[in-house]
This record gives C-alpha cells, structure tokens and sequence, in this order.
C-alpha cells in the first residue's frame, strides 16, 4: 500500500490529499500550472501504486474552482485510474463539487460523468 500523499494548494495548484489508510482522496482547488504534468505526475504514480492493492471501497472528492485544458487532460487520467480501479473489483464512487452559480465546472462533471464508467455525483456545495 503506497504512502500517503499530501501536496499544498498555491495559487496555481489544488490540494491533493490521497490517503489510503483513512480512505480520504480529495482534489480541491486550482489548477492552472504551466506544468501540469509536473505538478500531476507524481498524483498519477502514486494512484498507479495504490490501484495494485485498493481499499475494497474508495471515495473520491474533486472540488474544482477552476482548471485549464492541460489540467483537464491530467484529472481525465485520474480518472481512468479510478476507473481502472472499479474494473478491478473494488467500489469507486467520485463526488464532483462546485459552486451553485459554476457552469463552467458543472458542465466538467456532467462531461466526465457521461464519459466513464464510475458513479460520478455531481454536488452543488452548500457550505460556500
């Protein structure tokens, strides 16, 4: 079972939290980093190891303010791996959270949703 990983927002890059042990997998913020890439890389190995042994049930939380298209291709990727997961035979579920008045990033969950084969929610955050 891989660490756990812990990378802090900046203004350019969201809050990853992937904690196998508590089965906390939260992705909030911003994502706008000129190297997407970079910043995500090490997200995706980290959840390629993970995806070896997964918890029998994983809950995902994405909570986006905003992302650019290098970004979007990134978190498509996460996505996969999430998929990848539930085709192995453990429960996935990924709740996307945004803001009541965010088209923008409704419209990103809507698009994911109907793109892969995982339970994706989508939830206007009540609490902002």
């Amino acid at each position: 079972m891989p660490h756990t990983l812990i990378i802090d927002s900046t203004s350019t890059t969201p809050e990853i939290l992937l904690d196998a042990k508590e089965g906390v997998f939260k992705i909030i913020g911003t994502s706008m980093a000129e190297d997407a890439v970079g910043f995500f890389m090490p997200v995706i190995d980290w959840l390629k190891e993970y995806a070896k042994e997964p918890n029998e049930k994983t809950h995902v939380e994405f909570k986006m303010n905003y992302f650019n298209t290098a970004s979007s291709k990134l978190i498509w990727e996460i996505m996969t791996l999430f998929q990848q997961i539930q085709n192995n035979g453990s429960q996935v579920k990924i709740d996307w959270i945004f803001q009541d008045d965010d088209e923008e990033m409704e419209e990103a969950g809507e698009i994911y949703a109907e793109r892969m084969d995982i339970p994706i929610n989508l939830i206007i955050d009540e609490n902002n």
